[in-house]
């Protein structure tokens, strides 16, 4: 028996129909080593700052010594940040994609499992009123990649980026999880804290964007949009790059020593309702 940890979040609406979110997204990582996996991001993460720190703390003295126009890189040294803050896709920057370059090294490190649900928003068979209720939808979709993503053999521990439960419902992600067999503890927890719920934000991100490109619904020429493009592309380059690879079905698979790694997208086919 394996005793996985899980990692749920999500991306984009399901409720609103005028909001210009053509998808909606939810990821799943799965691994069965998180103290190491948290261990070795802690570490860099530090290192990294550790560094930000001291080269911030040069640049003031070199300045207060002998001022000068600064460049574009010593500003955003300036300004960066040299506290902990959350990773996630939506803050990838130029200046600090190097970090998330890092961030990304060691999760290809080590042994993951990573699946993502993709429901193109303008599908002609979507049907909005099934997702006004957009809890409803949450539980339903959670659930279901969470069926896909657990082996016979496998008790898992669930960790779910946090979202409020509307008041009207009565039903709480945690019980409905529980509710299948081969999951033993859910939590919903804020992802600040948990650097694997960020790695399922950014992976998941990488997804969400490159299925946005498709549907013309970002502007390419931010620098924003570069930086985010580029760890896209990162990760992109970590399958496909010396690794092999098989395509099947829906499904992408990325093989890395014995398995080490697997990676899927499923974009989710909708079907019209029958009359009854």
């Amino acid at each position: 028996m394996k005793y996985p940890f899980i990692f749920i979040d999500e991306s984009g609406v399901t409720d609103d129909p005028n909001r210009p979110q053509p998808y909606y997204s939810i990821g799943l990582l799965k691994v069965y080593d998180s103290a190491k996996i948290t261990w070795q991001i802690l570490q860099a993460y530090n290192k990294s700052f550790s560094v930000l720190r001291s080269n911030r703390k040069k640049l003031i003295t070199d300045l207060q010594k002998e001022p000068r126009i600064l460049t574009d890189k010593e500003l955003n040294s300036l300004l960066a940040s040299t506290t902990h803050y959350e990773y996630k896709f939506s803050a990838v920057r130029q200046d600090n994609l190097d970090l998330y370059k890092s961030f990304i090294n060691i999760l290809f490190k080590n042994k993951f499992h990573f699946c993502a649900f993709v429901v193109n928003r303008r599908d002609i068979n979507y049907d909005q009123k099934i997702h006004d209720n957009y809890w409803e939808a949450y539980l339903g979709y959670c659930k279901t990649v969470c069926k896909c993503n657990i082996a016979k053999n496998e008790r898992a521990t669930v960790i779910a980026d946090y979202m409020n439960k509307p008041k009207s419902s009565m039903k709480l992600l945690e019980t409905e999880l529980l509710s299948l067999t081969n999951i033993n503890n859910v939590l919903r927890s804020q992802s600040l804290g948990t650097p694997l719920l960020q790695a399922c934000d950014i992976l998941l991100g990488a997804v969400a964007l490159q299925h946005k490109i498709k549907a013309d619904v970002l502007d390419t020429s931010s620098k924003n949009f570069q930086a985010k493009f580029e760890l896209s592309k990162y990760i992109e380059e970590k399958l496909f790059g010396d690794f092999d690879f098989r395509l099947s079905g829906k499904a992408i698979t990325r093989n890395i020593k014995k398995d080490s790694i697997y990676f899927s997208v499923f974009p989710l086919k909708m079907q019209k309702e029958v009359d009854k």
